[in-house]
């Protein structure tokens, strides 16, 4: 089984290489970025190498004969929505984006835990599913049949 890294890996190395754009530094290479979110080199090797196939990010791939390096690592648009620092167009997305923001800015660990848990139940429901049943809830709030 894949392990979930979003929160501890991915999300952290998009946030600092959303930042550097942001502020107007150097675009990162992975060793930057592995000094920067105190992860594993290997790990941000990896973890880059999966946004660069989700089309996160773009990089120049300087890997050689004695590893895999990546520099020049910009975001793309996915980078920024998942972020925040770019809004999405879809309000799921936005839901889960908010949700996990939430649970990082909580000083309330069970709290935290409850919101990661709500994260995770919509992801494992499905966007399908739970878009329809918050839609039918708001609906039913207003009184809009």
């Amino acid at each position: 089984m894949a392990e979930r890294s979003w929160e501890d890996v991915e999300l952290p190395i998009l946030e600092e290489v959303v930042a550097a754009h942001q502020e107007g530094r150097e675009a990162p290479d992975t060793d930057a970025l592995s000094e920067r979110t105190g992860l594993d080199e290997g790990r941000v090797v990896g973890a880059v190498r999966t946004l660069l196939l989700s089309k996160h990010l773009e990089a120049i791939d300087a890997s050689a004969m004695d590893g895999e390096y990546y520099m020049r690592i910009r975001p793309l648009k996915p980078a920024l929505q998942a972020t925040g620092a770019w809004p999405s167009q879809d309000p799921f997305d936005e839901l889960i984006r908010v949700l996990e923001e939430r649970a990082a800015q909580s000083d309330d660990p069970d709290e935290a835990a409850k919101l990661r848990g709500w994260r995770g139940h919509l992801l494992d429901v499905g966007k399908g599913t739970a878009s329809g049943v918050l839609t039918a809830a708001m609906r039913a709030a207003m009184g809009v049949a």
